[in-house]
């Protein structure tokens, strides 16, 4: 049987940001594939280089060396609207800052991606609802993101990144904000995700979660191992 193709591949990727007289190392030939079904968690101490990791397997940023493919297209061939419309119908972020906009309601902040794509107004809405039922906020659908709870605005968020179904979703500490029930639920969520058939990548502290994994794996000084004592 021929394997599944990958949805995401990185291939001896490495960046660094520029330092004060020479490049800081920030990752270091990674590579790595995920294919769909699969969710896998990275852990690793803080500085390591996940949440790089992250942005370069969502397109957000590109690679110094090596190459950054999403479902077979490599991300620095891409234009700017190209990549923009790649990230919007196929990957989902959770990000650590939640991002969401002050000005609409928690409704209006699900369903935002499916706006910029052109969905209409009742599918989008429709989305949206389902999305804020699955982290259990239906009832906030019109609140604003200043009226919520950090935990509560970090549900938000992960509804946001799973609204329309991406076939990639990409998470930095997805249950850091919330409590044990909050996150048992989240966790649930993004493997009830994975097993319908999209792909995770999931950066965390949080042993709960990572035992729901396929594959636990470990970065250190910007090195990705299969095991915490190769990260040494």
């Amino acid at each position: 049987m021929t394997a599944p193709s990958p949805l995401l591949s990185l291939v001896g990727v490495g960046h660094e940001y520029a330092g004060p007289s020479t490049p800081v190392p920030v990752l270091r030939d990674v590579t790595l594939d995920v294919v769909a079904g699969e969710l896998v968690t990275i852990m690793g101490p803080s500085g390591s280089g996940k949440s790089t990791l992250l942005g370069i397997a969502g397109g957000l940023e590109q690679p110094t060396y090596g190459e950054a493919r999403l479902n077979g297209r490599v991300t620095s061939t891409l234009t700017a609207g190209e990549i923009a419309v790649v990230r919007r119908r196929e990957v989902g972020f959770i990000f650590q800052k939640y991002n969401l906009v002050p000005l609409l309601t928690v409704l209006e902040n699900v369903a935002l991606p499916l706006e910029l794509d052109g969905v209409s107004l009742v599918e989008r809405s429709a989305a949206a609802r389902e999305a804020l039922t699955s982290v259990g906020l239906a009832d906030a659908a019109h609140v604003f993101p200043e009226n919520l709870s950090g935990g509560q605005q970090q549900r938000v968020a992960i509804a946001r990144s799973v609204v329309g179904n991406p076939r990639l979703i990409l998470a930095d500490e997805p249950t850091g904000a919330l409590d044990s029930v909050a996150s048992e639920g989240i966790i649930r969520l993004l493997r009830e995700r994975t097993d319908a058939g999209a792909a995770a990548i999931v950066v965390t502290h949080d042993a709960r979660l990572a035992a729901w994994a396929d594959r636990v794996l470990y970065l250190t000084d910007g090195a990705l191992h299969a095991d915490p004592v190769g990260a040494r």
